[in-house]
């Protein structure tokens, strides 16, 4: 089996795990909450301010000087805080 076979197949597994553990967790939250429809959209507004938050950081010039930063220091990203 070549390496990008096995690479593959490892991040297929991968997924399958994550989305297996989503599925299981989903299925909680949707008794806890009582109304699939009122979960769903809750989880997929935090998960669009999630991303939303990403992007900013990313428009903001935040992720893109550390990152300049570390390819300066040979590859060691800075400390936070």
């Amino acid at each position: 089996m070549t390496k990008t076979r096995r690479t593959g197949l490892m991040l297929a597994l991968l997924t399958a795990v994550i989305s297996g553990f989503a599925i299981f967790l989903n299925a909680y939250g949707v008794k806890a909450v009582g109304n699939a429809t009122v979960y769903t959209t809750a989880k997929n507004v935090v998960a669009a301010l999630v991303l939303f938050a990403v992007a900013a950081a990313g428009r903001t010039g935040v992720c893109r000087s550390a990152a300049h930063t570390a390819a300066a220091n040979g590859g060691v990203w800075p400390r936070s805080g």
